[in-house]
């Protein structure tokens, strides 16, 4: 697996250090084992996690702007870990509302030893706390529901970001005003669309 992922990083000009490229390498093993029991994604061959997860959530770093983020319907922790592992002069805050993939989020940050990783066991409408630079969803909800939804995280100078497959017109057009960029993501690997639309609040 190593040298997938080094294959990929090198394909998307990616430089992190070795301790790093384990530390990836050791979340993913850690899906792997306990994605049977509490079922934490559909993809199942770590090999296929490597793109699709792994990649796919480090090709968005390079357009982060600020300090903290909130990654919300994180799932097991995705795209938030990876980034942590990748930026670690950054803060991620995992919100989901399912109690096993808090759980397992909770773990692999254990494990990780991952000091800029916070996780919620919430749902984003119910979030009271400080506000975040940039909130950041993969595959949460439509793109509408998910700038509505999550208005406690966020003020006036707050970007959201929307990892998103095919853009559809229908979806884009109630909210293309606050559209600041679309980003059209190559994702070593992976052979379907990418894009990551950016928002201003």
């Amino acid at each position: 697996m190593r040298q997938l992922l080094d294959k990929y990083l090198k394909e998307a000009s990616i430089e992190i250090s070795d301790s790093q490229i384990e530390d990836l390498l050791k979340f993913v093993r850690l899906l792997e084992k306990w994605n049977g029991a509490y079922n934490l994604t559909s993809v199942r061959k770590p090999e296929a996690m490597l793109s699709r997860h792994i990649m796919d959530s480090l090709v968005i770093g390079k357009y982060l702007q600020g300090d903290c983020f909130a990654d919300v319907g994180s799932g097991p922790g995705i795209p938030g870990i990876p980034l942590a592992v990748m930026l670690p002069e950054k803060k991620f805050t995992l919100i989901d509302s399912r109690t096993k993939r808090s759980v397992f989020q909770r773990q692999s940050v254990i494990e990780l030893k991952l000091k800029n990783v916070s996780i919620l066991n919430i749902r984003a409408e119910q979030y009271a706390g400080e506000n975040f630079d940039g909130v950041i969803s993969r595959a949460f909800a439509s793109l509408g529901d998910f700038l509505q939804i999550c208005r406690p995280l966020c003020n006036e100078k707050t970007v959201f970001y929307a990892m998103k497959g095919e853009i559809k017109d229908d979806e884009v057009k109630p909210v293309e005003e606050r559209i600041i960029a679309v980003h059209s993501l190559k994702v070593p690997g992976c052979d379907g669309a990418r894009n990551l639309m950016i928002f201003r609040s």
